[in-house]
Order: C-alpha cells, then structure tokens, then sequence
C-alpha cells in the first residue's frame, strides 16, 4: 500500500521555514490535544466528520491484516468506523484508515 505526499503549500503554509512549520504544527496538534483532554472526544469527532468522510463516501479500512473495503457511513462516539461492506455493516476499532486513492 503507498500512501500519496501531501504539499503543505497546497494547503495553505506559505514559508519554506522548517521551524515555523514544526512551531504552526505542535501549536495546533497541542490546541486538539488539550480540547480531547478537556472536553473528551467528540470535538475530535465533529470535526472530523466535518473535514472528513460524508455518508456513502467510499473506504478503505486496514484493522490489522484484514481491509475492509465498503461506503462510510458513521464514526462512533468511541471512534469505530461503521462501515456498508455490499449486503454487512461493519463496526471497525480504528487501526489505519485509507481513502481509495491512497491504496496502492
């Protein structure tokens, strides 16, 4: 499986400085991970679910050696992944998770 790079400037960082890259990254990944610890997981959900996957949107799930390969349909409070795989729905405990694209 290969996983596609992603470009920082794509998204929006502008600076080629790799210190106010790792300051801009420990800033926001310190904000999310103070918010967890506060409010518990469902702001990570939400926010998630809203730069994430939308219903029906298809997946790839990696949970150990076996791949799901189905159409999102929900995170769970806990955050398993439930998952339409054809005829099932599958609740997977998150371990990797890919989009189409990223599966090599």
């Amino acid at each position: 499986m290969g996983v596609q790079a992603a470009s920082m400037r794509t998204e929006g960082f502008t600076s080629n400085d790799r210190v106010q890259l790792l300051e801009a990254y420990s800033r926001e990944f310190l904000s999310w991970i103070n918010r967890w610890s506060e409010e518990g997981f469902e702001p990570v959900r939400k926010a998630w679910l809203f730069n994430g996957h939308q219903a029906n949107d298809p997946v790839n799930i990696k949970n150990g050696k076996s791949i799901f390969d189905g159409s999102f349909v929900a995170m769970e409070p806990n955050g398993a992944i439930t998952l339409a795989t054809g005829t099932n729905i599958e609740k997977i405990e998150l371990t990797d998770f890919y989009t189409p694209e990223f599966i090599g």
